[in-house]
């Protein structure tokens, strides 16, 4: 009798494991095949990630996610690169986060640094321009800083240009409650189970379940934080982060110069005004639910982080690219919902205007247009 009922207890528990086991095999060929069809960028690629031993993550190198994103052998998105530069040829290598990588337009060569090779191409007739992308979502200041002196460094770039601050500052008003005093093991790497890492290399339904968990959870946390937190602490964490932005971008840049590397700067652009007494309802909803912080605080931080940023390339005599003239305010350029990632269009524009300032600042040397005109573009309108 004890033998009969272990055996249906046995046989239950086995077909609700095959059902599990079924539906999740489908549901993965589902989320598999939407990723695949789908005719707008998906929100996240989990599969050009891993986890490093020194950065929290990087890019699986020779890696596609599907048609939309390609990361090469040397781990840049786009073509292949070689690590020797190409006799005659400029190289500019742009280096920042998720805005450099570019999330959100569709394809590679879409790209912002991808269309800035072709802009700086078409400045730059007889010249041979190569511009690599050496953007990673998720990547801070400090991120990079690790990454010029341990293979950055190797490409010899003629010009660096570095766009980073979104993550940065993103990472200051994530800060507000974290505290480590009194513990013993701060800032400690999470354990991951085999399994849970075999999910996370192998199944695209684990990994999208999973980013919608950590949104939500962040969304959630980022409420609290709203609610309990005061415009002191958010100050107070906003200074914070930036004095370790300037910090880590000090060391960036002097480095840069130790390698003989000339690095440009341009100015961190988003959606909307920098006052939030000129942003409509629509645009300040649209920083709520990305950033979770208030509105206020979000654009002092983006002002206090301009600051410190234009004060050490002055310090330094490094070139600072203002692009408030750009119009790359303008919601029209952006991936909807989104405040600070591009679209096609956004992407082009902003390429369209680097190669246009890089030019006009002597960063890099024009050469003489049939037109006359030193501010007018060889590229036909995109």
């Amino acid at each position: 009798m004890r033998a009969t009922r272990a055996t249906n207890i046995a046989l239950v528990l086995s077909s609700i494991a095959v059902a599990i086991g079924i539906t999740a095999a489908a549901g993965e060929a589902v989320v598999r095949y939407r990723e695949r069809t789908r005719e707008t960028v998906p929100a996240s690629m989990p599969f050009l990630f891993y986890r490093h031993e020194r950065l929290r993550h990087a890019l699986v190198r020779d890696r596609e996610y599907y048609r939309w994103a390609h990361v090469n052998a040397a781990g840049f998105r786009g073509r292949h690169v070689e690590l020797a530069k190409p006799d005659g040829a400029l190289r500019v290598m742009v280096v920042g986060g998720s805005t450099v990588f570019d999330s959100t337009v569709d394809g590679d060569d879409q790209a912002w640094p991808a269309r800035l090779e072709h802009h700086l191409g078409c400045l730059l007739p007889s010249r041979k321009v190569e511009v690599i992308n050496a953007g990673v979502p998720g990547y801070v200041m400090l991120d990079n800083l690790i990454r010029l002196q341990s293979e950055l460094y190797e490409y010899k770039p003629d010009v660096l240009v570095l766009y980073q601050a979104h993550n940065d500052l993103l990472a200051a008003l994530h800060r507000i409650h974290e505290s480590y005093r009194g513990l013993r093991t701060p800032r400690e790497v999470e354990s991951v189970a085999p399994w849970t890492q075999w999910l996370r290399e192998h199944s695209l339904l684990y990994n999208k379940l999973a980013l919608k968990a950590k949104v939500l959870q962040r969304a959630a946390t980022a409420k609290t934080a709203s609610q309990e937190s005061s415009p002191q602490t958010y100050t107070e964490s906003i200074e914070a982060g930036a004095a370790r932005h300037e910090k880590d971008l000090r060391s960036f840049l002097l480095i840069a110069q130790g390698f003989g590397i000339r690095v440009v700067v341009p100015q961190t652009v988003h959606i909307g005004s920098d006052d939030p007494k000129a942003v409509d309802s629509e645009i300040a909803w649209m920083w709520q639910n990305a950033v979770g912080a208030p509105l206020e605080h979000i654009l002092f931080g983006y002002r206090r982080y301009e600051e410190v940023t234009r004060q050490l390339t002055a310090a330094l005599n490094v070139p600072y690219l203002p692009l408030h003239d750009t119009g790359l305010e303008s919601k029209e350029w952006y991936a909807d919902g989104d405040p600070v990632h591009f679209n096609d269009e956004g992407a082009d524009r902003m390429a369209s205007w680097i190669a246009r300032k890089l030019t006009e600042q002597r960063i890099i040397e024009r050469e003489a247009q049939d037109n006359g005109d030193p501010n007018a573009s060889a590229c036909p309108a995109s």
